[in-house]
């Protein structure tokens, strides 16, 4: 994989690539983020330094790269846990094969896709080998945040955290690639704040729009005398309760909307901003005051339900109080 491939991280690209050409990376290197972006820098750095070539990048022709390109190279290993979580047993079947050295090149490269998920006793039982490694190995840990790992591990590894990009940035990134689906790729951006690999699989998503506006027309009935909206209402998210999580999101999306608008901040605040003509209809029925107690209703049942109460008769009571809270 190219560092290109590896998008809106040009600062740390420069610094590792520059490590690499001076020999001067390391043995131990954390990556920090969202884990696929984490991966594909792990896997770009990986290609790197196992290519033939003398740039610190990969060429794609080499012998070496064209294993890689295959998934077959035996000098880079992607360590994952066989269960929930990774243990000591594990690490010791690791430790016994980095002492084995490199079959095809100089160096071997191990990728630890889901560090966060070492047990406290697996990350004990790493400490010598992060201390010191044979000379031909790199280790690559990836986490979404640097909390997963002990002070110790830390102290042992290199620190890359990776930078979400923009909305804005995440944007332009999807229209180039789905010109089609420009206005649809707006919201996404904003919806998933910068997220890149959220917003491209929303937008990849089928009927996700209409969900919103559906979503959006329940809310709108709440606010008028229609109590048997409650029940209709209630009866559609149960339907759908196995994405309850994602429909709870574009309600809080809508309910932020009418908060900005509310406080006239006009249509460039608003994430929906294909909706705002029924946003706004919605925002007048409704203060920021109630929106912030309905907020709460729809967030102590998200948590209610975690915790294994009864879906569908959490939702109805839980619409059945926003109901009220609406008309007092």
């Amino acid at each position: 994989m190219k560092f290109e491939a590896v998008k809106w991280q040009d600062d740390i690209i420069s610094s590792i690539r520059y490590s690499i050409l001076n020999n001067s990376l390391g043995h131990a290197m954390l990556l920090c983020g969202q884990k696929d972006e984490c991966f594909k820098l792990a896997n770009a750095v990986a290609d790197a330094i196992l290519c033939e070539g003398k740039d610190a990048s990969f060429c794609g022709s080499c012998p070496s790269c064209v294993k890689l390109n295959a998934g077959s190279h035996p000098d880079k290993i992607v360590v994952t846990p066989k269960k929930a979580s990774m243990g000591v047993e594990e690490i010791r079947d690791f430790s016994a094969n980095v002492y084995i050295k490199p079959y095809f090149g100089g160096r071997k490269i191990y990728i630890f896709k889901d560090a966060d998920k070492l047990t406290v006793a697996a990350q004990n039982a790493l400490l010598k080998l992060l201390e010191a490694p044979p000379s031909y190995v790199l280790i690559i840990m990836i986490t979404p945040k640097e909390e997963d790992l002990l002070p110790t591990v830390l102290s042992r590894l290199i620190k890359y955290t990776l930078k979400l990009p923009s909305w804005q940035q995440v944007l332009q990134y999807l229209s180039e690639k789905y010109p089609e689906k420009k206005e649809m790729a707006a919201f996404c951006a904003r919806f998933c704040d910068g997220n890149p690999i959220g917003a491209e699989q929303l937008l990849k998503e089928n009927g996700f729009f209409d969900k919103r506006k559906r979503l959006l027309i329940f809310l709108g009935k709440l606010t008028k005398n229609e109590k048997s909206a409650v029940f209709d209402f209630a009866n559609y998210l149960t339907d759908d309760k196995d994405n309850f999580e994602e429909n709870l999101g574009f309600i809080f999306a809508i309910l932020r909307d009418c908060v900005m608008l509310n406080a006239n901040l006009g249509e460039k605040a608003v994430i929906n901003s294909d909706l705002c003509k029924e946003l706004t209809a919605l925002s007048k029925r409704v203060t920021n005051t109630k929106i912030d107690r309905v907020i709460k209703e729809f967030s102590m049942a998200n948590e209610n339900i975690k915790k294994n109460a009864s879906f569908a008769l959490t939702v109805t009571n839980t619409l059945l109080s926003v109901w009220e809270e609406i008309h007092d």
